[in-house]
């Protein structure tokens, strides 16, 4: 695995998979304790760009 110079994520197996940890909020899920889908999107999008700065950072 490669440093996270930015606490926010990791490239992991040779550089193909990012991955991220994210704690859900209360308010962002449902009374039926389920996320919607605008929530789980928030995340992707997060992490897409987190994905951006740790590839530009390890160049």
């Amino acid at each position: 695995m490669l440093v996270d110079p930015f606490g926010l994520g990791k490239i992991v197996e040779d550089a193909l998979v990012f991955r991220q940890k994210f704690s859900i909020r209360s308010y962002e899920i449902g009374a039926d304790r389920t996320a919607s889908t605008e929530t789980l999107m928030n995340h992707l999008q997060e992490t897409a760009l987190n994905q951006v700065k740790e590839c530009w950072a390890s160049e």
